[in-house]
């Protein structure tokens, strides 16, 4: 996937008006999971967005487990608690759109 496109997704994803967010709230698929990564692209992320955030994914579920679905090497699914723990110091922030349903 183009890493502009991942850049700019990113970037508007980060100014979406009115989504909750929680790290104590229960998964719901389509919820957008964000990450300060540990990769050495991390600070040039967050210059060109301007954000905290380096890394980010959609959280679904499958067959009873929870995964995020990244862009990082590849596009791949990763079990929601791998994802977290690849963070810094496991922090994340979840959105959640309002009225999504």
């Amino acid at each position: 996937m183009n890493q502009h496109f991942l850049k700019g997704a990113l970037a508007f994803l980060l100014w979406l008006p009115g989504g909750a967010q929680s790290e104590r709230m229960e998964p719901e698929n389509g919820d957008i999971i964000f990450q300060t990564s540990r990769s050495s692209q991390t600070q040039a992320i967050q210059l060109a967005t301007r954000s905290k955030y380096s890394h980010m994914g959609v959280i679904f579920r499958k067959q009873g487990a929870w995964y995020v679905f990244e862009a990082s090497a590849r596009v791949q699914s990763t079990p929601l608690k791998t994802w977290i723990a690849r963070g810094e110091n496991g922090h994340y922030v979840v959105k959640r759109l309002k009225n999504a349903n």
